[in-house]
């Protein structure tokens, strides 16, 4: 991706390292660093490269060219827990980002609709601070048209009972399970 990871002042997860770190410290973090690099190397990369050549095929690319060709990458970190550090703009931290581990059921009519969504769905929902309804008709409009010119199943998060057109590809709820949906 050609995100730097300079040992110089970019501490190590794993070391425990806390900014600013003294020489002594930068020269460990720059060893342990390099050592952590060669181990990932040599012991998972080629763990992985088997795995991913036994499900995709033996003629599947090396892995490091795969990851080289990669246009964003969504890292398991975040500032507010692991301190600040330069990112590029396509390195997305999602720190905390979960899904729980019981998934509800979702409504019979949900399922039904979800089910019958052979080219995919899209959720579409403006959270809570933002109140769809109260979008000017311009926008409204322009979203209403990309939703009735795609293929795709939409659910779309709405706060009155019906929406201003009727659409047999967009089902509309007041409120919907996030989760369980995004789990379906």
């Amino acid at each position: 991706m050609g995100n730097e990871d300079n040992p110089s002042y970019i501490p190590i997860l794993f070391l425990g390292f806390i900014k600013p770190m003294n020489f002594l410290d930068r020269i460990t973090n720059t060893v342990g660093l390099f050592l952590y690099n060669a181990a990932y190397e040599y012991w998972f990369r080629s763990v992985h490269q088997v795995i991913a050549n036994e499900v995709f095929g033996s003629d599947l690319p090396k892995l490091q060219k795969l990851a080289k060709q990669s246009s964003a990458l969504l890292v398991n970190t975040h500032s507010s827990l692991f301190g600040s550090r330069p990112q590029l703009p396509n390195v997305v931290e999602i720190g905390g980002i979960h899904i729980p581990s019981k998934i509800n059921s979702l409504p019979k009519d949900l399922t039904e609709f979800l089910d019958s969504a052979h080219d995919g769905a899209l959720f579409f929902s403006l959270g809570s601070m933002i109140k769809s309804t109260t979008m000017p008709k311009e926008k409204l409009d322009a979203i209403l048209k990309v939703f009735s010119s795609i293929p795709r199943k939409v659910i779309w998060k709405w706060e009155t009972d019906e929406l201003p057109y009727k659409m047999d590809n967009v089902m509309t709820r007041k409120w919907l399970p996030q989760y369980d949906v995004m789990s379906k």
